[in-house]
């Protein structure tokens, strides 16, 4: 997501650039930060001498794959410790969920449901993960405060032709919640 809540903001915690765009890439002996021109600017600011300002879109400037390719030994494995995230981290939000009415939303949950099986069927496929968090929202009729300034929660939902499974924080759910999914969602 553009909005991440504070325990999700891992490339500010090991290098200090706060932009909503960019990747950070950390070998042995290298760390190179890679954003686009909105960030050129901050990033510059934010970020201190062990680091390399990567403008990405500018014409000699490798994409983070092409520097990974170039700058590894090959064979190299890449992948991330969660170990170094996991000291200073934040605890993750966990706001109580608000049911919208169908007066609000137009369409009761159900019916998106239905809608989105419909869909499915003319692709010919066997499901769907519902992925986005504002998504999630949206299908369900509800909201959050898991992330600052946006009505969302932590989520993902898997929608099938058998079942609907919403995966979220147990502490996020109420009885009202609860009452409003019904038993078509687990």
């Amino acid at each position: 997501s553009e909005y991440v809540a504070t325990c999700d903001e891992r490339r500010g915690f090991i290098s200090g650039f706060t932009g909503s765009a960019g990747l950070a890439v950390v070998s042995l002996d290298s760390a190179a930060l890679f954003t686009d021109g909105r960030y050129f600017l901050q990033a510059s600011q934010q970020l201190d001498p062990n680091w390399t300002l990567m403008k990405s879109g500018l014409p000699e400037v490798p994409t983070w794959q092409e520097y990974l390719v170039k700058n590894l030994p090959a064979g190299s494995r890449i992948g991330i410790d969660p170990n170094v995230f996991t000291a200073n981290r934040p605890a993750r939000p966990a706001s109580k969920l608000k049911v919208l009415s169908t007066k609000t939303t137009g369409r009761t949950h159900t019916e998106k449901i239905q809608q989105l099986r419909q869909d499915l069927e003319k692709k010919g496929v066997a499901g769907f993960v519902v992925s986005g968090l504002d998504e999630v929202a949206w299908l369900f009729n509800l909201r959050g405060s898991d992330v600052h300034c946006n009505p969302i929660f932590f989520s993902y939902a898997i929608v099938t032709f058998d079942y609907v499974k919403l995966y979220l924080q147990e502490v996020s759910i109420s009885q009202d919640v609860r009452d409003h999914l019904g038993p078509e969602v687990t």
